[in-house]
């Protein structure tokens, strides 16, 4: 048995991260690598076979090739991961083995940069490729060879648990995907494409296809690269040949993957508990885990029984089934993110790597016996001569994604993924060029595709001699069919200029490049470039300030610290400088008399005078004491002082750090609605094509309030069943974008049919599938967040007891949602078990190393809203370093009876704590449900309109919901709209919507019939 062979590699900071002041959060040694928490300072260390360090310590030379810059760097490029996990998978594949390199992290932690590389860094694919057919080379070049190599490659994307061949045009491909079977222990792509090839040359121009193709149907469709997963797959036969005739062959598949971007895992995290909850987000991920998780117990014993790895629950482990556990030798290079900003997804992905290194794979060499593998030939060249006879030689179908645009004026494409940026390229000809979707009907030059886009969407219009590109909107509806040009929607024809940034529909982002013109990477930037084009949907929710405001505020901030505390520093070493000058000074002075004196002493003859100077010598000797005395109690004073001042700096650092963290925030904020706006966008275009004209969807902000006190803005979105009526269920953002692909994909298939002549197609549902779930609007009683109550630890830092407060249970839009009395009496015990008397220690810092026993009561819970005083609970966690939750039991109704929660924790006062705690809060979070009375009420009120009615009549009745809504399993609290307040379906989008659905009497029927 071997075991998984588990690398960890960082990045450098990428410009969103400088441009948020993020510090470097990770540290490696050897095989060690390290993360700090930003916020506590709490290191977590973990052992890998690799932790490469590719973050700094690194040069680039003229072709843009990074490598170490000196003997003492410890930079790992692009050689160091190849010669580590490359060549090792390359010497397996030769010995006839299966093999597996998978890479695993958030999306931009440097996954493709690893596995495809960038520019003339090539990553681990076109190395290993090159490197397959050098040795082939090398075999075939000896006299005594007798092996002959056959070389076949194949792609394959999993989107929204769909297998796609990558080898085939998007709009060749099966509306469902291809179809994962099993045989004899092998799991394969049925109807998969694989193209023999006999050079680097062609392995690297089919790559080229196919990663052309992913981009063409993520433009098409809007499948980003942190959505998809894409593994391929180099098939390496090796066959003996004896006297012409094959005596002995071995196979070996060489799967290359790159899985899609885990942070959507952070809400569930990658190991134990967090894992078993499993995320609907990313189902081919989260079940990944899964898998992972159980075949570490496995390999670890710790599972008891007979266990069932989840390989069938998701296409993805069902590809990998042999790459994990079975017949296979697979290495993990997993991408980590430096920065503070992304310490929840690193850890994740630290601790998912960590989970893998324990399983075991037992690996054959997959060899056929000898009248297997004439039929096996036999058959393959059969079915190669079908291929041929039918397409001709498969190799024909190659293209040359290598032509030269310089003397051309094109449209370059911007993707999320900076990989798939610049890999399609629309050349404008002579006239006009017809800008829009394809169809049976109607063909136009440049095809593109997705929401927002018509038949004949817009058109450029191009005059080669004088250089001018116009761009003219659509003369239909220009609203509807809405074309952005650097921020601002188009209504007439407007000449563009080079390096122009248009938005076609949603979500389809190009640049314009004009003849002998180039465009840099920093004008590519998508996040940056999106966010302009959205630049006044995305201040409606912000203040407006720019990055490079809040980038000048940041280091305004921190120049000011650093003068303030260049400025103590020098003031304190000016008066310790200045003290210890007084001293030496004063010393030499009393010196100076005492030699004096005892010099006129020993001179003096007369017994009386001798006497005399003999009690001034004893007085100046007392008056030395005196003055030693002083000046240490002024030294006292001075490192007193110090201490303060040093202290009022850090207190200060602390909230500098608190108002830094909240600008951080604020840009994250800006990001995130930067990738929300189009995606709401095109749901609610979603959603009036399938006629669900009242169904609306908008972004909405809300606050979290964090243990230090932060109160950090989050982005969120109001799912509104009816857009005339105040009430809306409230969505996480990684629900909505869960519920985003569900609509995308029913969107598609009605698409598909409707492209395929059923032009009555419609949305349809799955058995086991409801409505209201797809589209997020389903209804049910679930716990919701009362509020928080925050109470301070300075209290349990003095060793004071707290007895019978009664504190406010705050929500997060900072009102009282009622009281929590409560109790914390703290205690401890000498080394023989005897109390110790706390009255006697000043506070815990006096208690170091030793265990705080705290009692802590929560005896009421009164005044909180009455149709959430049922089933009332708290959760909590403990303020130690292990950080463990707790729950209360729950109340059936507070209104009516007192809480009487008894707990007992200990607390182990370490250097962290007793540094810590006084700085801390202790957060108790308060839930409460409705009664089922005012439940039945409100889904009664939700259900008035026909199709909503339609909605609940899909639902089982243990699935409603209350329509004014607190964030499910979340510490914030969103309140429904005023009295007449309406929801604006973010924009003025959902009212064109609406007028056109009372002029059209088919839209009419179609809701009333939904």
């Amino acid at each position: 048995m071997t075991s998984v062979k588990v690398a960890v590699r960082v990045r450098p900071f990428n410009g969103r991260e400088k441009n948020m002041s993020s510090r470097c959060i990770i540290e490696m040694q050897d095989n060690m690598t390290k993360i700090t928490d930003p916020d506590s300072g709490k290191e977590k260390k973990f052992y890998f076979d690799y932790s490469y360090w590719s973050h700094d310590g690194y040069t680039e030379d003229s072709e843009g090739i990074l490598s170490p810059n000196g003997p003492g760097s410890n930079y790992a490029d692009q050689d160091k991961v190849f010669n580590d996990l490359g060549i090792g998978v390359l010497d397996n594949a030769w010995k006839g083995y299966h093999t597996c390199l998978f890479a695993y992290g958030q999306t931009g932690s440097g996954k493709s940069y690893s596995i495809v590389g960038y520019g003339k860094n090539e990553g681990i694919i076109p190395k290993a490729c090159r490197e397959i057919f050098e040795r082939i080379s090398d075999a075939r070049a000896k006299p005594s060879n007798i092996t002959e190599f056959q070389v076949t490659i194949s792609m394959i994307e999993i989107y929204n648990e769909k297998v796609h061949d990558l080898f085939q045009p998007p709009n060749k491909r099966e509306k469902a995907g291809l179809k994962v079977r099993e045989n004899k222990g092998e799991v394969f792509v049925d109807g998969l494409k694989k193209v023999p090839v006999e050079s680097y040359e062609e392995i690297e121009k089919q790559i080229s296809i196919g990663t052309s193709n992913r981009t063409i149907a993520s433009t098409n469709m809007n499948s980003t690269s942190s959505r998809a997963h894409t593994v391929t797959t180099i098939t390496f036969k090796q066959t003996v040949m004896e006297n012409g005739k094959p005596t002995n062959q071995k196979r070996s598949d060489i799967n290359l993957v790159d899985l899609a971007g885990s942070e959507r895992q952070s809400g569930t995290g990658a190991t134990g508990e967090r894992l078993k909850e499993g995320s609907n987000i990313n189902k081919s991920l989260s079940f990944l885990g899964k898998c992972i998780t159980v075949l570490a117990e496995k390999s670890t014993g710790k599972s008891k029984g007979k266990v069932v790895v989840p390989y069938r629950e998701s296409q993805l482990t069902r590809i990998l089934q042999n790459a994990l556990g079975g017949n296979s030798k697979t290495s993990m290079i997993a991408a980590l993110s430096p920065a503070s900003v992304n310490y929840d997804e690193t850890l994740s992905t630290l601790r998912y790597a960590n989970q893998v290194k324990a399983i075991k794979n037992v690996a054959k060499i997959n060899e056929s016996a000898h009248d297997k593998l004439i039929r096996e030939l036999r058959e393959e060249n059969e079915r190669l001569k079908k291929m041929m006879d039918k397409n001709g030689d498969p190799r024909q179908d190659l293209i040359s994604f290598n032509d030269n645009f310089s003397d051309k004026c094109y449209l370059m494409n911007i993707n999320e993924d900076p990989l798939l940026t610049g890999q399609v390229k629309h050349i404008l000809e002579e006239g006009k060029n017809s800008v829009g979707k394809a169809t049976r009907d109607s063909s136009v030059d440049i095809k593109i595709g997705g929401t927002g886009i018509g038949k004949k969407h817009c058109g450029i219009q191009y005059d080669k001699g004088s250089g001018v590109v116009s761009l003219i909107p659509n003369d239909e509806d220009p609203q509807k069919y809405k074309t952005v040009l650097n921020g601002e929607m188009v209504d007439s024809k407007v000449q563009l200029a080079h390096s122009d940034k248009v938005l076609f529909g949603n979500h389809n982002l190009f640049t314009i490049i004009f003849p002998g013109q180039e465009v840099g990477d920093d004008e590519t930037d998508y996040e940056s470039i999106m966010k302009f084009m959205n630049k006044d949907a995305i201040n409606q929710f912000t203040d407006g300030t720019s990055d490079r405001e809040i980038e000048e505020q940041m280091e305004k901030m921190r120049r000011k610290m650093e003068e303030e505390k260049a400025e103590l520093d020098a003031k304190l070493k000016a008066e310790k400088a200045k003290m210890i000058e007084q001293k030496k000074k004063l010393a030499k002075q009393m010196e100076a008399q005492r030699l004096k004196l005892l010099e006129e002493y020993k001179s003096q003859k007369d017994s009386e005078e001798r006497a005399k100077l003999q009690e001034e010598l004893k007085k100046q000797q007392e008056e030395t004491e005196k003055i030693k005395k002083e000046q240490k109690e002024k030294e006292k004073q001075f490192e007193a002082e110090k201490k303060k001042a040093l202290k009022e700096m850090e207190d200060k650092k602390r909230e500098d750090h608190k108002k830094e963290m909240e600008l951080v925030q604020k840009k994250d904020l800006e990001q995130k609605l930067t990738k929300l706006i189009p995606q709401l966008n095109e749901v609610n275009e979603i959603c009036h094509n399938l006629g669900r004209y009242t169904y609306a969807y908008e972004p909405h902000i809300i606050t979290d309030i964090l243990p230090d006190g932060r109160r950090v803005p989050k982005a969120v979105v109001k799912a509104y069943p009816d857009s005339e009526k105040s009430f809306y269920n409230v969505l996480s953002y990684d629900e909505f974008e869960d519920k985003m692909y569900r609509i995308k994909e029913k969107w598609e298939n009605v698409q598909y049919d409707i492209e395929h002549g059923d032009s009555n197609a419609e949305l349809e549902l799955e058995p086991d599938e409801k409505e209201a779930d797809i589209f997020g609007l389903s209804i049910s009683n679930d716990d919701k967040l009362i509020g928080n109550v925050y109470i301070f630890c300075d209290s349990i830092a003095s060793l004071l007891e707290t007895s019978q407060d009664k504190a406010p249970i705050i929500n997060a839009k900072g009102e009282n949602r009622g009281y929590l009395t409560y109790s914390l009496s703290p205690s401890a015990f000498d080394d023989m078990g005897g109390n110790l008397n706390l009255n006697h220690y000043e506070s815990i810092s006096s208690l170091l190393n030793k265990t705080l026993n705290v009692d802590f009561k929560i005896h009421k819970i009164e005044d909180v809203p009455e149709k959430y005083s049922h089933e009332v609970y708290c959760t909590y966690q403990w303020v130690d370093e292990s950080a463990e939750k707790f729950e209360t039991h729950k109340e059936p109704d507070v209104s009516k009876s007192d809480f009487n929660y008894t707990a007992n924790h200990d607390l182990f006062i370490s250097n962290y704590v007793a540094e810590n705690l006084q700085y801390s809060i202790f957060m108790i979070a308060v839930y409460g449900k409705l009664p089922d009375k005012e439940m039945k009420g409100l889904v009664e009120g939700f259900a008035a309109r026909p199709q909503t009615a339609a909605l609940l009549k899909n639902n089982n009745d243990n699935n409603e919901d209350e329509p004014f809504y607190e964030e499910k399993g979340g510490d914030q609290e969103v309140m429904k709209l005023d009295d007449g307040e309406k929801p604006g379906c973010y924009g003025e989008e959902n009212e064109r919507i609406r007028e056109e659905a009372q002029k059209d009497p088919e839209r009419k029927c179609q809701i009333e019939k939904n």
